[in-house]
């Protein structure tokens, strides 16, 4: 069993990481997504609409599938 707490702890530690990482992409995705929004060109504003239509009315389990097989085809 203490033979496996090193790989454990590397593994908390790009988790922690990797948590990081997303949260601040995640925020300012969204800052800048709301920016859009509130934008009074009419052309961001719609950009910004498409993009928050289709993310939050599809599945996350399809948008993953999608990212991992599709995009390496495309």
């Amino acid at each position: 069993m203490l033979k496996y707490v090193p790989a454990l702890l590397s593994g908390c530690g790009i988790t922690v990481s990797l948590t990081i990482i997303s949260v601040c992409a995640g925020m300012l995705l969204g800052l800048f997504l709301a920016l859009g929004r509130i934008s009074k060109n009419i052309i961001i504003d719609s950009i910004c609409k498409a993009y928050i239509f289709v993310f939050r009315g599809s599945p996350l389990l399809m948008q993953i599938f999608f990212i991992y097989y599709a995009l390496p085809v495309i």
